[in-house]
């Protein structure tokens, strides 16, 4: 579990981590990557309770997401590596769950759904328009109902032998190494296996400033994966780059051509579609309208930046 200034929340997080109910050994780290307020405190507090818990202080020029989680893949000593975050709740039997689906399907990684629960009025909006397909898509791994197979799961799984092979790569974004590991596992014959049994609650951005640059961050990650892999993970992405392109186009041809009518009709279109599956619901319609428009631009400037960026992060 990588962390940096999760002190709020923090107790409810490691309630649920300690309350698993598992048949055999296992132990936490968590990988503190530099914080200023008492999440290290918070951690220390719940040693007694749980011995078996290992807390990782990453050394300067190692604080970043990537490295924090390669830090505690190498610091780790158990035969199967199950991903945590610090802004979950995890139900009674999610590491005993991860391990079921692991050995029965003999995948390479597996995990549960994304299921966000917000704890805010924006929150809870937030919420709502993440587990609406249109909204953010048709992602198996945001709504499933059966275990399936699928191109990304949340958190996940692996048997830490084959995640020390492969490792999490760093990007200039700070974000989209679960997406791209679970590319390069299926892109080396691997399998990726959702299953909705697994379960847990994500606790959204509460304030449309974090979750504007949150998605603007996913947005660079696209870009960044399209770089490193030469291909989109999914098409999915494809969906807030139209949006960017038809606002942008319609934006330089209203003085350029005087077709006045052009971006007024464009962003008419985009937010009355988003009125109508947001059901007229402000805050909903909000969020989803932050999201798209935020995925799309963070989409636009990461291909805009240009390869160099990508590519010596991972050369690092």
């Amino acid at each position: 579990m990588p962390l940096l200034n999760e002190e709020a929340g923090l107790g409810e997080v490691m309630a649920s981590l300690n309350g698993q109910v598992y048949p055999g050994e296992w132990e936490l780290v968590a990988v503190d990557g530099g914080s200023s307020d008492g999440t290290v405190a918070t951690l220390l507090a719940w040693k007694e309770k749980m011995p078996r818990l290992l807390v990782v202080p990453a050394p300067p020029g190692h604080r970043n997401l990537t490295a924090s989680l390669n830090l505690a893949t190498e610091a780790a000593t158990g035969e199967i590596a199950i991903r945590a975050d610090a802004h979950t709740l995890y139900e009674p039997d999610y590491l005993h769950r991860n391990v079921d689906c692991l050995v029965q399907t003999g995948a390479d990684l597996v995990g549960g759904p994304m299921s966000p629960r917000g704890e805010t009025t924006f929150g809870r909006a937030v919420a709502a328009a993440m587990g609406n397909p249109w909204v953010v898509g048709p992602a198996p791994y945001r709504r499933a109902s059966t275990r399936r197979p699928a191109d990304t799961v949340y958190l996940g799984a692996i048997r830490r032998h084959r995640l020390r092979e492969l490792g999490f790569r760093g990007f200039p974004s700070g974000v989209g190494e679960d997406a791209d590991l679970a590319y390069r596992v299926r892109s080396r014959g691997g399998a990726v296996v959702l299953d909705p049994a697994i379960r847990s609650r994500y606790r959204p951005r509460a304030t449309p400033a974090g979750l504007w640059r949150q998605f603007y961050r996913y947005g660079k990650g696209k870009a960044e994966m399209l770089y490193a892999n030469r291909r989109l993970p999914s098409l999915r992405p494809l969906a807030p780059m139209a949006l960017i392109f038809g606002l942008t186009f319609s934006l330089v041809m209203t003085p350029a051509l005087g077709w006045w009518w052009a971006f007024p009709v464009t962003a008419a279109t985009w937010l009355g579609y988003l009125g109508v599956v947001c059901r007229a619901k402000p805050r909903l319609w909000a969020a989803a309208s932050l999201m798209q428009l935020s995925n799309g631009l963070g989409i636009a400037v990461g291909l805009a930046r240009g390869p160099g960026r990508v590519r010596r992060a991972l050369d690092t």
